[in-house]
């Protein structure tokens, strides 16, 4: 989770749930980027939403590879 916080240091974290962060656009939009594991399968959930669908799958490509640097 620490290099996920370091590959987005613009973002604000909230490790309440996993790990989110938060980016709060100029209009109002912002996006987000869920980290979690679950709690029944043996699985790491990554969850985007951003303005774009392009954007939120490069959110979670980036998160991807951020984990599998580790």
């Amino acid at each position: 989770m620490s290099a996920l916080e370091r590959q987005f240091p613009e973002a604000a974290p909230d490790r309440l749930d996993g790990l989110r962060l938060d980016w709060q656009g100029a209009n109002g939009n912002g996006q987000w980027l869920l980290v979690r594991a679950s709690n029944t399968e043996p699985i790491i959930r990554i969850i985007a939403e951003a303005p774009s669908a392009e954007e939120s799958r490069r959110l979670c490509d980036t998160a991807i590879h951020a984990m599998q640097a580790v």
